[in-house]
């Protein structure tokens, strides 16, 4: 067995010609989920469960955001109930600090989020953030992707994209800019009540085919992180994934 160069050119090419085949296979989808953090991660299992198409772009090299540091970056993270009944159905063990109020390990939370919802189908294209948002009939239908080792965007397309993507609001910003995205009725929402509530309340469909979660949610309403645990993104994430479903089945694309 050859152990030199021919051996190295051989894995180069079984490297490539693999991942070349799944990025292409992936170019339209059910779903895009822009973001890998607890609000992604949670859209994506479930949607992936389901049987849809989904694909989440993750600018980072790693999955699982904030989660895998935890409060304080002491790994330990904090949910607030009911968020502990989606602890429950992943299987991460917890425990209660005060009645409603629930510690648990961030890097074993991160792990099992990642863990189903790869297991589950979703398909995950790290080192790839958005160069803009395609909009077609007055719909959002995909975005474009620079992918890092590619100078030029791909584009890749979905019934929904699910825009995940914290304070940065990759996608609903970019539709902002562009003067498509009126953000007054997130502010005018967000006038009264918690940072939690607001967040659970405003997750949706902020443009047609773009549905806002997470921190997103947060960025959009100009909320602060006061009071806020990951909790609230978990069950974003959830909310988030069932009206992806119900738009995407009143849409023919059952899967």
């Amino acid at each position: 067995m050859g152990h030199g160069y021919e051996s190295s050119v051989e894995l180069s090419e079984a490297v490539l010609e693999g991942f070349y085949k799944a990025l292409k296979a992936r170019l339209v989808n059910d779903v895009i989920i822009v973001s890998a953090g607890a609000a992604g991660l949670v859209a994506a299992w479930k949607l992936a469960e389901e049987g849809f198409k989904v694909t989440v772009l993750e600018e980072a090299g790693y999955l699982g955001g904030s989660m895998w540091l935890g409060e304080y970056f002491m790994s330990y993270t904090i949910v607030r109930s009911p968020a502990e009944r989606i602890l429950r159905e992943l299987g991460v063990p917890f425990e209660e600090f005060r009645p409603g109020l629930y510690w648990v390990y961030g890097p074993l939370l991160a792990a099992k989020l990642i863990t189903r919802a790869l297991e589950a189908g979703a398909w995950v294209l790290n080192l790839a953030s958005v160069d803009d948002v395609i909009v077609e009939r007055g719909r959002v239908s995909g975005v474009l992707v620079r992918w890092s080792p590619v100078q030029g965007p791909i584009a890749m397309k979905a019934g929904v994209v699910i825009d995940a993507s914290g304070r940065e609001a990759k996608v609903a910003g970019r539709l902002a800019e562009r003067g498509l995205l009126d953000l007054s009725d997130f502010r005018r929402g967000a006038a009264e009540g918690d940072t939690e509530s607001l967040i659970m309340e405003l997750t949706g469909e902020a443009y047609p085919g773009l549905i806002v979660a997470g921190l997103t949610v947060a960025e959009l309403a100009g909320l602060s992180d006061a009071g806020l645990l990951v909790g609230a993104t978990l069950l974003s994430g959830e909310k988030a994934a069932r009206i992806a479903s119900q738009m995407l089945r009143e849409r023919g694309s059952s899967p």
